[in-house]
């Protein structure tokens, strides 16, 4: 008959045996794949590295080609301002024949959505789209800038008050004999430009793009969602970290 004892130990010695065994067989094969599973990690890794330097370069030629558009349309500006400093309708502030004028240029340039002439205490007394009754322009950034600084001004994002289209404005003095602006003209952008920028940047699927003016607020967000255009993130980390590296 066989011992109990013994026959208990027979089994714990041989347990011992298949489990060594089987951690045995298990190690050679992860030892096995251990190369190929390095390969695909590290093929993986590279992968993803490739895909973000791809995106990030994608990116800055996005952000170059908007620079150089916008500064391009900022000369092109100017040029055409300076240009009707010198047109006796708008020299001669003569409202009726000023407006006419304007109106027949606004045709002439459908990415802008008006032109005006102001007098220095910024009453428009001519615009090329009708005026509905007295505006003042005294407290916008480019007409402040244009009458201090004498010279081609930018303004910020905006809501006209005669368009009632949000816009970019941009002013140009009128000089008197003294060299003080005795009048200024304006001329309001088209935030469309904007758009047709975005769909031209070819951007990588599910990215989005978005541009903001030097105050924080945001003049397109590109895939559109409303209430974006014209919020401020002047407040956040993220403005603050432009702010940074931009200065």
């Amino acid at each position: 008959m066989d011992d109990p004892a013994s026959h208990g130990r027979g089994q714990s010695t041989k347990q011992p045996l298949f489990t060594g065994l089987r951690a045995r067989l298990i190690a050679l094969v992860l030892m096995a794949a251990a190369p190929a599973l390095a390969f695909i990690l590290y093929s993986g890794f590279e992968m993803r590295q490739q895909a973000e330097t791809d995106a990030l370069d994608r990116a800055q030629r996005v952000i170059a080609h908007a620079a150089t558009t916008q500064e391009q349309i900022f000369q092109d500006t100017h040029q055409l301002l300076k240009i009707l400093a010198q047109v006796p309708q708008v020299r001669e502030s003569n409202g009726i024949a000023c407006s006419a004028f304007m109106a027949t240029l606004l045709k002439q340039y459908p990415h802008y959505t008006n032109f005006g002439v102001a007098h220095r205490n910024g009453d428009i007394f001519c615009s090329a789209l009708p005026l509905k009754g007295p505006v003042d322009i005294s407290d916008r950034h480019y007409f402040q800038s244009a009458v201090a600084n004498r010279d081609f001004s930018v303004g910020e994002y905006q809501i006209g008050r005669i368009t009632g289209k949000p816009a970019i404005n941009f002013g140009y003095p009128v000089l008197d004999q003294s060299g003080e602006a005795r009048t200024v003209i304006f001329v309001a952008l088209d935030l469309a430009w904007l758009r047709q920028l975005a769909a031209d940047s070819q951007l990588p699927e599910n990215s989005s793009f978005t541009m903001i003016d030097r105050n924080g607020t945001i003049l397109l967000h590109d895939p559109e969602i409303n209430g974006w255009v014209g919020r401020s993130i002047a407040d956040t980390d993220l403005f603050g970290a432009i702010r940074t590296r931009v200065n």
